[in-house]
């Protein structure tokens, strides 16, 4: 009787495994499938961008709203992409605001997260620090630029692309 009742469980186990194998398979199989679309690219860049657009909006735009006027930098959601995208610092001109895909090379992530080669000092100025999930949405939305499909009209891989598909986001 306890042989059996071993039998039955491993038979289950098995059972539950191989299914288990069978949902994972197909579920991979629609993550594919949806990537090779680009739809989820697409769908991340404009959550990202939407994500970003709110943290400064909440957080810098008390000092950097209002309408492009020359030296003024807006981060109104509106106009973030405009004013940001493949747009050179006034401070360092031999970096972007932005430089979609290189975070690392990307002036206005520089500024929040308080990098030591920044002039000035971090933003938001006289205010609390951008928390980490923040600083690191801005991030992941600096990169997605540069990963977004050729129809999402997001630069390529450099911020002197073409950025005036990204602007209409």
């Amino acid at each position: 009787m306890k042989r059996i009742i071993c039998a039955l469980i491993a038979v289950l186990v098995l059972t539950a495994l191989g299914c288990s194998k069978k949902a994972e398979n197909a579920g991979a199989e629609a993550r594919q499938t949806a990537a090779g679309s680009g739809t989820e690219a697409t769908t991340d860049l404009a959550a990202l961008q939407a994500g970003a657009a709110e943290v400064f909006e909440a957080a810098c735009t008390n000092c950097h709203g209002g309408p492009l006027t020359p030296g003024k930098l807006s981060l109104e959601a509106a106009t973030l992409v405009e004013a940001t995208v493949g747009v050179r610092s006034a401070q360092v001109d031999s970096l972007a605001l932005v430089e979609p895909g290189r975070p690392e090379r990307s002036y206005l992530l520089m500024k929040i997260s308080g990098d030591r080669r920044i002039e000035g000092g971090p933003m938001p100025k006289g205010a609390e620090p951008l928390l980490d999930s923040q600083i690191e949405l801005v991030k992941n939305w600096i990169v997605a630029l540069a990963a977004a499909p050729a129809d999402s009209g997001a630069p390529a891989d450099t911020a002197s692309a073409d950025t005036a598909a990204v602007r209409s986001m």
